[in-house]
């Protein structure tokens, strides 16, 4: 499997099956996974590989609350030794842990933004001109500070599954629409 020897996939099959969750389904064949177990079980072989590069294709869309939640925190450790490269239309998500942001349109760069807030406000500039009036009102997140726990939440906080956890969050925002 992707370049491994069998003692490399043997030493760490029991940490792959037990992050995925599917052990119960783990001796059926994977044609018979569900998309979201094919996504748990892609993400945590990859996840598993130590890669020097890391390229993730939407695969947080995939999954309850807990295991997403359980992937971000893995993404956030793998990112400290290696390159992340995160595909997703999810703002909220990429505001939480990405450091540069890349806009594509119809497969082209649009935007190459150091500051990820710069390309998130393309992205969804790029929504309203397509149209995509829904939720567009115009409105710019000027600030947002998320408490978890009492502590001021950074791209270093980790919330394991299964820990209670109380969350403030504050933020404001302006609107840019001029009155009619």
């Amino acid at each position: 499997v992707l370049g491994l020897s069998r003692e490399e996939i043997d030493g760490k099959i029991d940490d792959i099956i037990e992050f995925s969750e599917i052990r119960d389904f783990i001796d059926s064949p994977v044609q018979t996974y569900s998309s979201g177990m094919q996504v748990r079980l892609g993400f945590a072989v990859a996840s598993s590989l130590k890669p020097d590069i890391l390229i993730l294709d939407e695969v947080l869309a995939v999954g309850d609350v807990g295991f997403v939640i359980k992937c971000l925190n893995r993404i956030r450790e793998i990112a400290k030794d290696c390159a992340v490269i995160f595909v997703s239309h999810s703002m909220q998500f990429v505001s939480s842990f990405c450091t540069r942001v890349i806009v594509m349109d119809r497969g082209m760069p649009i935007m190459d933004a150091a500051k990820p807030a710069d390309g998130i406000d393309c992205y969804f500039g790029q929504m309203k001109l397509k149209g995509n009036e829904s939720g567009m009102g115009g409105a710019k997140l000027e600030s947002l500070e998320i408490i978890i726990n009492g502590v001021k939440c950074s791209q270093d906080t980790v919330i394991e599954q299964g820990d209670e956890v109380e969350i403030d969050l504050s933020f404001s925002v302006s609107s840019g629409l001029n009155p009619v």
